[in-house]
């Protein structure tokens, strides 16, 4: 929240100054929120997509390690 605040004031700040527009600060501002609001969203499905990549990791070991000969394996008869 006070994120938002110093973006206000900053952007007042700027347009008191003569620097900025006030339409320019407000598109910036929901430029950031936008921006936050997805990233928000995509957390998630970064989380699935490494739990993926660990159980693709897993499953490569388990497939690599029953290619090799072992002599640990049982003798079949």
């Amino acid at each position: 929240m006070s994120m938002f605040v110093q973006g206000f004031w900053f952007g007042a700040h700027l347009v008191r100054e003569g620097n900025n527009t006030p339409d320019q600060v407000m598109s910036v501002f929901w430029a950031c929120l936008i921006a936050t609001s997805d990233l928000q969203m995509a957390v998630p499905l970064l989380i699935t997509f490494v739990k993926g990549k660990v159980a693709a990791a897993e499953l490569a070991g388990i497939i690599l390690g029953a290619q090799r000969p072992s002599s640990k394996r049982p003798q079949q008869l």
